[in-house]
């Protein structure tokens, strides 16, 4: 087993929604057994992988390891990442991780070829939609995305009957709708997206890349409305 890669971190806070739901610590570098926390509705933890497959305390702190190594260093990951999708084929969070690796080192072509596969082998999961979402964006594609949604914005409305959600996957989610809203010019939702993921990581990727892509797509869409009253 390869040394940690985590930065250390404190405990989430909770979302700013409906309600206020607790979502499981970040596990520091000395505490890996992070127990889901019971909410009235649902827990975020880093356990629920979606497989029927029992998952070792080795494979876990693997999964906990690649949240943070791939943020840091994608580029390192991928060889890794590819043998553990040829090992554990069913557990759908590594084929996220290998996408997220991908984009992250702009090799578009290969991220959406790794998405076309989760989306269609996972397509109930919520790593399947995350997947298909990205694919949509990329083919600026938007009015898609509604009805793969079931216009459920709001992972806990797709799935119901779901009581525990993993971390990463509720980010991704997160992450890949808040970037539909920027699109769609709708920054106050986007921004409530980004927020979401502050709630869990404040330190995570995603949330100064969907900052980025807000900014750069509120400027896009008011440069766009000052040319259509010059003409």
């Amino acid at each position: 087993m390869r040394k940690s890669s985590r930065r250390k971190k404190g405990s989430g806070t909770s979302f700013e929604q409906e309600q206020e739901e607790e979502v499981a610590a970040i596990p520091q570098e000395q505490d890996r057994q992070v127990p889901a926390i019971p909410t009235s509705s649902f827990s975020i933890n880093w356990d629920s992988l979606n497989t029927r497959r029992k998952i070792t305390s080795d494979l876990r702190d693997e999964i906990c390891d690649f949240y943070y190594s791939v943020q840091k260093s994608p580029k390192a990951q991928i060889a890794k990442l590819n043998e553990m999708i040829e090992e554990y084929s069913d557990i759908s969070i590594f084929y996220n991780y290998l996408e997220m690796a991908y984009r992250e080192e702009e090799e578009i072509e290969k991220a959406n070829e790794i998405a076309r596969t989760t989306a269609k082998k996972f397509p109930d999961f919520i790593f399947g939609k995350v997947s298909q979402i990205e694919l949509y964006l990329e083919a600026k594609e938007l009015d898609k995305i509604p009805e793969l949604l079931r216009d459920k914005y709001d992972f806990r409305l797709l799935y119901p009957e779901k009581a525990t959600f993993h971390i990463q996957e509720v980010i991704a989610f997160n992450f890949a709708v808040g970037k539909y809203f920027a699109l769609r010019a709708e920054s106050d939702k986007a921004n409530q997206y980004m927020e979401n993921i502050k709630g869990i990581d404040e330190d995570h990727i995603y949330v100064k890349q969907l900052q980025k892509f807000i900014s750069k797509n509120s400027g896009l869409k008011f440069y766009q409305k000052v040319l259509n009253k010059l003409k």
